[in-house]
């Protein structure tokens, strides 16, 4: 790969989409912020899951863009990659390869960052060319860093979402911090309840208590709440609710952040092995909710290209967010609208029997929408 400089738009590319919408001074300020390269056949601009660090403007030459190792579309002269996910601070959801030697222009994250707050009119151009290219089948929205066009995957938190366990969470987490001598107000773990138990003791008492206490506390918590487990019941329309999903030629995959033996009882309640194509649990994960690790696991099993997720916490929306799919969200949780929506989700109904009321209405949506 090798690369050349100059501040001046070269005349046989001022009429790359992009730029011929700016005048000659912000053409020239966006060429001058990034540099010329020309890549070899073969090379990947962008990698699934990995952090983006830059842009890419194709000058000529074409790519291909796979995810899950399945090819979902091409790019060509005047098209972006790159660019959603330095907009939307994600992770690439796509690997990009060069289909023949080319050359693009290389905007880095700083200085792409710079281009959207300073140039108005390129931050639209940004914008469109994102949301044109979302609005056809089979495309990518925003070059490998957005969903393809057809939803064929869900992914369904299972504690608060499936099965009404919020509740039996918190006073097992009190509990556990009673009986270490621990004064934390229920109402905070409540507000917890959601993310990974790797997480949370630090979210409610700080990192010198999970220095001292953290493994100890999550068996309290583990020994406390498997007591009462069969005490649990399966959320309204929850069951169903996966039914129709299938029925519509859609994947499901539950995505829990609980142990996996517990996670395995609460399915039971509502058959939902059988009614899932795939599931995973904290243990398949390195880092639990808000982190992407479960939802971006959870869609590799089920060999999705585009997903939805589903969740009763913010926690949920968030790691949706950060592995780039949209959201939505239910109150069956404890949250309220207006934290799920301010978190990012896109539609926020009571519980799974209300969201199966209104499941062509938000499957449209989600099918048609870009993210973010």
């Amino acid at each position: 790969m090798t690369t050349h400089r100059s501040d001046q738009v070269p005349a046989e590319h001022r009429d790359v989409p992009v730029l011929a919408a700016l005048d000659d001074r912000q053409a020239a300020e966006v060429w001058a912020a990034g540099r010329p390269v020309h890549i070899p056949s073969g090379w990947s601009l962008v990698v699934e899951k990995e952090p983006p660090d830059r842009a890419y403007l194709l000058l000529d030459g074409r790519v291909r863009v796979q995810r899950h190792g399945s090819e979902v579309a091409t790019l060509e002269r005047g098209d972006l990659v790159g660019e959603v996910g330095l907009l939307r601070h994600r992770l690439r959801s796509a690997t990009v390869t060069a289909l023949r030697d080319l050359t693009a222009l290389v905007i880095p994250h700083e200085a792409f960052d710079r281009l959207v707050r300073d140039i108005p009119a390129f931050r639209e151009q940004v914008e469109a060319l994102a949301a044109l290219r979302g609005g056809h089948a089979g495309s990518p929205s925003g070059g490998g860093d957005d969903e393809t066009a057809a939803l064929d995957t869900v992914v369904l938190d299972v504690d608060g979402t499936l099965v009404d366990t919020v509740y039996q969470h918190t006073i097992a987490w009190s509990q556990a911090f009673d009986a270490a001598g621990i004064d934390v107000p229920a109402w905070r773990l409540h507000r917890s309840i959601g993310m990974g138990g790797d997480r949370l003791v630090s979210a409610v008492a700080g990192d010198e208590v999970e220095r001292k206490h953290g493994d100890r506390l999550r068996e309290e918590h583990d020994e406390r709440f498997s007591a009462v487990i069969d005490d649990i019941r399966p959320l309204p329309g929850a069951g169903e609710l996966l039914d129709a999903l299938r029925e519509r030629g859609l994947k499901v995959a539950l995505a829990s952040s609980g142990k996996g033996d517990q996670t395995k009882r609460l399915l039971a309640l509502f058959d939902g092995e059988r009614r899932a194509d795939t599931w995973t649990s904290s243990d398949d994960a390195e880092s639990s909710k808000p982190a992407p690790d479960l939802v971006q696991v959870a869609l590799d099993r089920a060999s999705g290209a585009r997903a939805l997720m589903v969740g009763d916490a913010v926690w949920d929306v968030r790691a949706a967010h950060e592995a780039g799919v949209p959201a939505v969200g239910l109150r069956c949780g404890g949250f309220g609208e207006a934290e799920l929506r301010d978190a990012g989700a896109r539609h926020v109904y009571d519980d799974p029997r209300d969201l199966l009321e209104h499941l062509d209405e938000v499957l449209s949506s989600g099918a048609s929408a870009q993210e973010g």
